[in-house]
């Protein structure tokens, strides 16, 4: 994630993210928490961890991700792969075909 001019590893936003959506404040976790931490502790505090699963969701939908990564421009040129199957909820892996045209 390119956020305020510095790049962010996407599992670190998201961690961000999920914590303050659930109002778990950064005092309450590790230094460097990871996504983890948040749901470790949301799962402690009573909170449901299957709810977690559509906000996640709904951050990486948001976000509008783009698939000009170069490690996934990278996979999409490995010939010949005519097909790929995801059960991921990762849109920048179904991305992958439609970046060479597929």
């Amino acid at each position: 994630m390119h956020i305020d001019g510095a790049d962010l590893p996407l599992y670190v936003w998201l961690a961000q993210q999920l914590a303050a959506m659930n109002k778990i404040t950064t005092s309450d976790l590790p230094p460097d928490f990871c996504l983890n931490d948040v749901v470790a502790h949301h799962v402690k505090k009573g909170g449901d961890r299957n709810a977690l699963y559509s906000q996640i969701n709904h951050f990486l939908e948001d976000a509008r991700l783009s698939p000009e990564v170069p490690a996934l421009r990278d996979l999409a040129t490995i010939l010949p792969l005519d097909l790929f199957a995801t059960f991921s909820f990762d849109s920048l892996l179904t991305a992958i075909p439609k970046s060479r045209g597929n």
